[in-house]
């Protein structure tokens, strides 16, 4: 596309004003990104520090793998997003290609890593299974997630579109003249048909990442509880010798569901909004294209705020991590130990069995 063209929508835009948009972007996301950044690497630390080094279960390398994707998510796709919005891309076509494979990355890896925490659960409790295997199959584990969920990534990577072309920032200047360097994902599309290829993407995208992750972590949830129940006093005395407490092991598996629930919740609104938009369901014109940005940007930070919601989650079912996370926020050390078991130490004591 020759710079030198006019925009011809350039005039429509001159009386539009980002400032709404910029306070809905930069303060929500400061909020998020110091609140996220903060506790997520507390939670990281503390399970480090409390007994990643010691305990061998795979349970707690897959929540610190959980823990590394929210911290992906908020210190490198959020701060390139907000760019995105704001400014014409300056960072070149390899960042970003790189910057369009960390939506479903960041989508991919968790809801993988969510239901290989629920089918540990579902062995360490149902089967018997010994929760803690050798080094090597751990490492074997999260690498077949994490590249698996690289390999959801190929679609965005072939359909990135580095170009020039016109836009609306949230920046400093809401407009430009000419076409000015963008990044984003295009796949042809013609709206209202459901055969296109865009919104069959989409689709495929959300089912394959959200909802049947969630009917599998579900389905193993209740036949722990099942199994559980039928069975309980051999199930029972058979895990509590060999591995430990088996309310931990029950407490964890209710954790799974939680965050795979919680995970379902936060990335819904964005993905209604694709379905809303790309299907023709809004008036597609110039005079509510602002008004689509602001829903979009507000879809995007309930998204985005997911990453505060986590660590709560560690917090309520790991003492150890609650304790850091209260030492953070108060500035002061909590001397006095929770009523609550110690999850971490247990786990160490049981496989040190």
């Amino acid at each position: 596309m020759n710079n030198s063209e006019r925009n011809p929508i350039t005039d429509y835009f001159k009386d539009i004003s980002p400032l709404a948009m910029q306070l809905v972007a930069y303060i929500p996301s400061a909020i998020i990104l110091s609140l996220g950044i903060i506790t997520n690497i507390t939670i990281l630390v503390s399970l480090i520090k409390k007994g990643l080094h010691n305990v061998r279960d795979l349970f707690f390398y897959l929540v610190t793998s959980l823990v590394i994707y929210d911290i992906v998510l908020l210190v490198l796709y959020w701060p390139l997003a907000l760019v995105r919005k704001s400014i014409p891309w300056p960072f070149g076509s390899f960042l970003c290609y790189f910057f369009n494979l960390l939506p479903v990355l960041c989508n991919a890896g968790p809801s993988l890593t969510v239901v290989a925490m629920a089918i540990h659960q579902y062995r360490v409790i149902v089967k018997s299974a010994n929760p803690s295997p050798s080094t090597t199959r751990k490492r074997i584990i999260l690498a077949a997630i994490f590249f698996t969920a690289l390999a959801a990534t190929f679609p965005d990577l072939v359909f990135t579109a580095y170009t020039y072309a016109y836009g609306l920032f949230i920046g400093p200047v809401a407009y430009y003249d000419d076409a000015v360097r963008v990044c984003f994902v295009y796949i042809g599309r013609h709206y209202s048909n459901f055969q296109d290829p865009y919104h069959i993407y989409c689709i495929s995208l959300y089912v394959t990442l959200y909802v049947i992750p969630l009917i599998i972590v579900v389905i193993l949830y209740y036949q722990i509880k099942r199994n559980i129940k039928i069975d309980d006093t051999a199930t029972n005395s058979a895990i509590t010798v060999t591995y430990g407490d088996i309310t931990i092991h029950k407490k964890w598996a209710k954790m799974t569901l939680i965050l795979m629930i919680t995970l379902l919740l936060f990335w819904t609104p964005e993905y209604i909004f694709y379905f809303v938009y790309n299907f023709g369901y809004l008036r597609y014109s110039l005079g509510y294209y602002r008004r689509y940005q602001i829903t979009y940007l507000i879809c995007q930070l309930i998204t985005v705020s997911k990453c505060i919601a986590n660590p709560v989650i560690y917090a309520h079912f790991f003492p150890e991590c609650k304790q850091s996370l209260r030492s953070i926020f108060t500035c002061s050390y909590i001397k006095r130990k929770s009523d609550q078991p110690d999850m971490i130490n247990l786990s160490l004591s049981e496989n040190k069995i």
